[in-house]
């Protein structure tokens, strides 16, 4: 929730508080009373809805996180290894192409990140044989290449994620419209019918109703 849904949750909540407090009047009521489920039910939707909306993307992007921290310290190792050999014997496209530090790996936008890191793999595998002297084995160019994938789909997983999370983020917000509905077109003129025979739950309502800036 934003803001100023929080404002009007704590609102919806106080006002849910309040005539239930008064349910005995409002018992004798029916459509007042069904009224009255409606809204909670509602106000639990929306709690609800607000748990996923806030958790569904964050899953994801700390997994995504992770994984590329794993790959920058994979490519960090393999990269080293193959300019130093590239440097060694004049192969000047792969010292070219492992000039990255991690400072560069850690703030570059992922789709190069993830294009520089396919490269690397691709080098490693072509001097396979080279780098077993820099104590590089093919278990070492698997695990990147595994890592690679890994962040592949990490990047794609997020996608879906925010593409969910965006669908929540609509729904919260026709559900804030539906339970402001309720409020204003039924609560608001409902609690008119017990005023008389409770008018201190009356009076507890329209406190409750008032919006409190947090």
């Amino acid at each position: 929730m934003i803001k100023s849904e929080i404002n009007k949750h704590n609102m919806y909540k106080a006002v849910l508080t309040s005539l239930r407090q008064s349910q005995g009047s409002i018992s004798k009521i029916p459509v007042f009373a069904k009224v009255v489920d409606e809204f909670a039910q509602k106000i639990k939707e929306i709690e609800e809805l607000d748990i996923t909306y806030q958790n569904v993307r964050k899953g994801a992007f700390d997994h995504k996180e992770r994984v590329r921290g794993e790959l920058i310290e994979a490519h960090m190792k393999l990269s080293s290894a193959i300019y130093v050999y590239g440097k060694r014997n004049e192969i000047f496209k792969l010292t070219d192409r492992t000039k990255v530090n991690r400072s560069k790996l850690k703030t570059a936008r992922e789709l190069d990140f993830l294009q520089w890191a396919r490269i690397l793999f691709n080098d490693a595998q072509e001097n396979k044989e080279a780098l077993v002297d820099f104590g590089i084995d093919e278990k070492e160019i698997e695990k990147l290449g595994n890592l690679v994938q890994a962040f592949e789909d990490a990047m794609k997983s997020m996608s879906v994620k925010t593409a969910r999370r965006s669908s929540s983020r609509e729904r919260l917000r026709d559900l804030f419209n539906e339970v402001d509905e309720i409020v204003k077109d039924s609560l608001d003129r409902l609690i008119e019918l017990i005023k008389d025979e409770d008018d201190s739950g009356y009076m507890h309502y329209q406190a409750s109703r008032m919006i409190k800036d947090l």
